[in-house]
Order: structure tokens, then sequence, then C-alpha cells
């Protein structure tokens, strides 16, 4: 996903960690949820989830074979960004 996405916590097991720039957690929620994709923000995992960035989301891939998660990876880009998203335009 380009500049658009930092992975944070690469090393979590299996879940990852995303700061999506310039976007809130509950609006990539929602948008992962119409296309059937499930995310979910991290703040109920924060020591204090005050202090969890709205931009951060979490992705779980337990069980999922390379292939599955590169599909999933596209399925979500699109969700967020559309599918004509070129890297550093926002689509919603």
């Amino acid at each position: 996903m380009g500049n658009e996405v930092n992975v944070i916590g690469h090393r979590a097991g299996l879940h990852i960690v995303l700061e999506v720039k310039g976007y809130d957690s509950e609006q990539l929620i929602e948008k992962a949820r119409q296309h059937s994709i499930k995310v979910y923000s991290p703040r109920n995992h924060w020591l204090d989830p005050l202090q969890c960035p709205s931009s951060y989301v979490m992705l779980g891939f337990g069980g999922i074979d390379g292939e599955t998660i590169e599909e999933g990876i596209q399925l979500l880009r699109q969700a967020w960004f559309g599918p004509q998203h070129t890297y550093g335009q926002k689509s919603f």
C-alpha cells in the first residue's frame, strides 16, 4: 500500500498493527466490513486505550496461507482507497 500505511508491531505474532495515515480506525473498520473483511481497533489491547492512535488498525492472520493473505491485502486496499487508487490520493 505504499507510503499510505506503516506496519507497526510486525513481530506481534498472529496479528499486525497498521497505521493508515490520515484516516480514523472507525472509518477503516467500517469500509473493510462493507467488503466482508474484518479489521479491528487495537485500542482494547493497549495498556492505556486512550493513548492508542486513532489511525491504527489491527489485522489477524493466524491460520491463513500466504496466497490468501495477499488476496486479502488487495481487497483491503480496494476497500480503503478504492479500485482506482494511486498512492497518495484518498477516496473517502
